[in-house]
Order: C-alpha cells, then structure tokens, then sequence
C-alpha cells in the first residue's frame, strides 16, 4: 500500500494508522480464536508503550513543522546558495553548518529542505559532492542530542525504566563527544575523497 500511495493519493499517515488497526485487529481476532495464545493482548501492548517518548516526537514533529513553514530552513538553505559555486568553500560550509543545525533540530526536514534547494542548483553545477556533504554532516551530527535522534532518546527513557538516573547533562556529555569525534573523521575523510585536501 505504501508504494500505491501517490496512486491512490492517501496521506502517509493514514496509511500507517490503518495497518496498524489492521494488525491489531488481526492479532486480537487470531488471540480469540486461540491461534495465538501466547502473544500479550492489543492492551497489554499499549500499556507497555512509552508514551513519554511518542508525545515527546509527536510534539518534536511538529515543531519542525512550524519551522519549515515559517521558511527559517528554507531562508538558511538560500543564504548559503552563493556559497556553493565554490567548491573548497562550499562543502565545509555545508558540512559544518548541516552538522550544526541537525544537532539542534531533527533533521530529516533540514536535509529534504536543502535537498531541494541543491536539487534547483543541479542545472547550473554538480551537486552530488553537496548531497553527500550535507547526509553525512546531518546523520552523524543527530547523535549528538536526543532532540535530534529519536533513537536516543528512546535509550534515555530505557535507561530510566531501568531504575538508573542519567542527567542530561551527564548524557549529552557522552553523545556530544561522540559526534563531535565522528564529524571530525568524517569530514577528513569526505575533503579526501573530493580531493579537496
């Protein structure tokens, strides 16, 4: 169904909201008629779910939302697009600006918004050194806070469940290093492959 969406025009969201009835549904049923005895019931699931983290990135969702349609991403992708007709100056801006902007904000917005203002380049210029650049600097710079990866913030309530206290400070303390390491290495080794160095 996900690949008919466009076809059928239905909102991606519907789509995942409709198989997960499906699913529920499905699993209750096959519980009732005694095929699946073992598996916990549709409510015992939802019991276990942590909604702190889903309110939290439904919110976050939206926020970005907000902020996309206000145009702060699109305003910052346009101010860097005289930048990038060179490329020794081009690429380490978009890296390290990409990399500053996803560790703040989730990035999969920021990437499709520069994606798309890169993609109206492409008649001019080779874009591709860009893309890379800008997919890099954002996937490995959204480790650095739990605003900008869900995953992490999914081990910090996990974490808590555990019974252990971590302070946002201590964790970031952690996460923060790690992205600031791996962007460094990255971004060496991108300069090299472009032969920038």
């Amino acid at each position: 169904m996900m690949s008919l969406r466009k076809l059928l025009e239905v909102p991606l969201g519907a789509i995942a909201f409709s198989g997960a009835l499906v699913m529920a549904f499905s699993i209750e049923f096959l519980k009732k008629i005694g095929k699946l005895s073992e598996i916990p019931s549709f409510s015992e699931v939802l019991s276990g779910l942590e909604w702190r983290a889903v309110l939290y990135y439904a919110f976050l969702f939206v926020l970005v939302g907000c902020i996309e349609k206000a145009g702060f991403i699109s305003a910052l992708a346009n101010s860097l697009q005289p930048f990038l007709y060179n490329m020794y100056i081009g690429i380490p801006m978009m890296y390290w600006v990409s990399a500053g902007v996803a560790s703040i904000v989730q990035f999969d917005a920021y990437n499709l918004t520069i994606f798309r203002t890169l993609k109206d380049l492409s008649f001019t210029m080779d874009v591709w050194p860009y893309y890379w650049s800008v997919a890099w600097a954002a996937t490995l710079a959204s480790n650095a806070t739990i605003v900008s990866a869900p995953a992490l913030y999914v081990t910090w309530t996990l974490i808590e469940k555990e019974g252990y206290k971590v302070t946002t400070k201590a964790f970031h303390s952690i996460t923060v290093k790690f992205a600031i390491i791996t962007l460094m290495i990255n971004f060496i080794i991108t300069f090299m492959y472009f032969n920038i160095i």
